[in-house]
């Protein structure tokens, strides 16, 4: 039995040598074909992106502000996270007390204004009324110069900016 299996794998080996040898021996030419890219044309632009991220963003500075005065906000014109340059009006603020002061202030200088003006008058009649001789006295002359040259300073010291 031993015999048999030999031959029959013989035989099989020798089958497989001729099916094997009756081949062509033509060499197979691969033809590789170029692959296809795709081409665009490249032209100048922005870079157009968008890239949202959760965070919170803080301030690099962060100031609080007090009014000098007392009072109460009329109008507010930055929000948080308002970005603010220098000069910027933030808050219109209105202080009723300020403003009685100031209308208090304003009559007082009207007055003040009033009580300078008449003793200019004055002094002014009574310097033109003085080139006649024995009309007036220096001394009422001399009273009168001085009544109008007092109110001038006061007037500078209250309110420095006024013209006279």
């Amino acid at each position: 039995m031993k015999t048999k299996i030999a031959q029959s794998f013989l035989l099989l080996f020798a089958m497989l040598l001729i099916f094997s040898s009756c081949t062509s021996n033509q060499a197979e030419v691969f033809v590789e074909e170029e692959p296809k890219i795709e081409t665009f044309s490249l032209h100048k632009a922005k870079l157009k992106s968008e890239l949202r991220l959760p965070a919170e963003l803080s301030g690099f500075q962060q100031v609080d502000l007090y009014a000098k005065v007392s009072s109460y906000v009329k109008e507010l014109k930055v929000d948080i996270g308002t970005k603010v340059t220098k000069g910027k009006l933030l808050v219109v603020l209105e202080a009723p007390e300020i403003n009685s002061q100031l209308a208090a202030a304003e009559s007082k200088l009207k007055a003040m204004e009033a009580i300078f003006t008449t003793s200019e008058s004055t002094y002014n009649r009574l310097f033109e009324t003085s080139k006649v001789e024995g009309t007036i006295s220096k001394n009422d002359l001399e009273m009168a110069k001085g009544k109008k040259n007092r109110t001038t300073p006061n007037i500078r010291q209250q309110w420095p900016h006024t013209r006279k």
